[in-house]
């Protein structure tokens, strides 16, 4: 499911723009990333409203993917982004 305000309509079309922003081996130096979505290993991206019900996942599994590369964890000194909470409709 896609929520209304995300610019993209799944992981594989936020995977491009963001290998080709930060190509694997291509650069050096320090990285401060600042995301509005977070690595969907993050805990807060993960919504857990109802303890009964499932956990809704809202990280990006392409930035989780691009932090854990082994070039990217020299780099990276934090990922600042946003989280999730609930937002009740109406």
């Amino acid at each position: 499911q896609r929520w209304t305000g995300y610019p993209f309509s799944d992981n594989e079309s936020m995977a491009a723009p963001l290998q080709e922003l930060l190509p694997a081996g291509h650069a050096t130096g320090q990285l401060l990333l600042v995301t509005h979505v977070g690595p969907s290993s993050s805990a807060t991206a993960v919504d857990q409203v109802n303890l009964v019900a499932p956990s809704i996942s809202t990280g990006s599994t392409a930035l989780d993917v691009l932090v854990r590369r082994a070039d990217m964890q020299e780099r990276v000194v934090a990922n600042v982004h946003g989280h999730t909470h609930y937002a009740p409709a109406g």
